[in-house]
């Protein structure tokens, strides 16, 4: 196994979402420590083609001046709706390529990660600076992805190894270290906390799962645990990196965790009655988590369960107004989650900012994408 410097000190964690026509996608955001990203801070910049990045979007019309930064739930919110991604009072135009639909979104040190997705498995990974000018990541379809809490490196899955976890520059893209994880296949996994370290998904030739931890300050791998079911998902992880949510199945039914990643991943609880909408995950000071209820199918969500991260008691709860259902969440920051609805017939959708236990605000632009394009939402995973 090998790896070069990382760097990691705030953290910016990469999550997901779901996107519903070509219009709205909505992203999980964690704000650095001490202060916001630096894509978040920046002033409202208007998207430019770049001479040399691949796939360059067109010189997009100008965009109006941000407004003042003010505190809510749209201080800390990171979308794309409508050709544009919005960050705070950010805002860069964006146009996927030909064909293919914005997934999901992240923040990096110097931009953004977009994640654009084509027919039915095709994926690709595109770099947006704060100029607009954007870079492909050298990742052939990547399946899932995840930034470093310095958002400075984006781990993606080899393109020829399963079992093989690559660390990509978050400004050019090109491959910084390679992890070999010893497993057939790595599933997916996410940085855990300042140090850079990861805990990956791994399964072996008997399609075992295991947690494993890999440690920076070491530059070694150790087995946390066994997971409890099968067909395992990691969602998301707080920003300290001490609390880690799951899916995962059990007889079929899909249930989650919430590990403690300071205890070598040991079980603060679990149930079968929630799933993970989108890829919320843990909210960033650790003490929250937003789910849906598992006996919810996809497309009739009404509301999420916001449950208290160490005991899986119920706390509060999100519904947006416009009697859209729920297919996405994410946390902008404690309080506050990006939302997402679509109709019936997930032909149009609607985007929310949600104060948690207070009440839920539609993002201008967003309700309703009024795309002919019939798009059904999907996770980055």
């Amino acid at each position: 196994m090998h790896r070069s410097s990382l760097v990691g000190a705030a953290v910016i964690s990469a999550a997901a979402m779901f996107g519903v026509g070509a219009g709205v996608t909505t992203a999980l955001v964690r704000s650095s420590v001490g202060g916001d990203s630096p894509a978040a801070s920046a002033p409202t910049t208007h998207g430019s083609t770049s001479p040399t990045g691949p796939a360059s979007p067109a010189t997009p019309a100008a965009l109006p001046p941000a407004s003042s930064s003010t505190p809510g739930p749209d201080a800390n919110a990171l979308y794309y709706v409508d050709g544009t991604i919005h960050d705070g009072n950010t805002a860069v135009a964006y146009q996927p390529r030909f064909q293919t639909n914005v997934a999901s979104l992240a923040r990096t040190a110097a931009g953004w990660v977009v994640d654009e997705r084509f027919g039915q498995d095709g994926r690709r990974l595109v770099l947006v600076g704060a100029d607009g000018s954007t870079t492909q990541v050298r990742a052939n379809d990547p399946h899932w992805y995840d930034v470093s809490p310095a958002g400075d490196a984006i781990a993606v899955p080899d393109s020829d190894d399963p079992g093989v976890v690559d660390v990509v520059d978050g400004t050019d893209g090109t491959v910084l270290s390679t992890l070999t994880s010893g497993y057939t296949r790595v599933v997916n996994a996410l940085f855990t906390g300042e140090d850079a370290s990861l805990v990956l998904l791994v399964t072996d030739a008997h399609d075992r799962e295991t947690l494993v931890r890999y440690d920076t300050s070491e530059d070694r791998l150790s087995i946390l645990r066994r997971v409890p079911g099968e067909g395992g998902t990691l969602v998301g992880v707080d920003e300290a990196g001490h609390r880690l949510l799951m899916e995962y199945l059990s007889g079929g039914r899909s249930c989650v965790a919430v590990l403690d990643l300071q205890r070598n991943a040991r079980t603060l609880w679990r149930s079968c009655q929630f799933r993970p909408l989108g890829r919320a995950g843990v909210s960033p000071d650790g003490a929250r988590v937003a789910l849906a209820s598992a006996s919810d199918a996809l497309g009739t969500v009404t509301a999420l369960n916001v449950l208290d991260a160490a005991t899986g008691r119920k706390t509060s709860s999100v519904r947006i107004d416009s009697g859209y259902r729920l297919i996405d969440a994410t946390w902008s920051d404690p309080d506050h989650l990006v939302v997402q609805g679509t109709d019936d017939n997930f032909t149009s959708a609607t985007l929310s900012l949600c104060t948690v236990g207070v009440r839920c605000d539609s993002v201008a632009g967003a309700s309703p994408d009024d795309s002919a394009e019939d798009v059904a939402p999907g996770s980055t995973y």
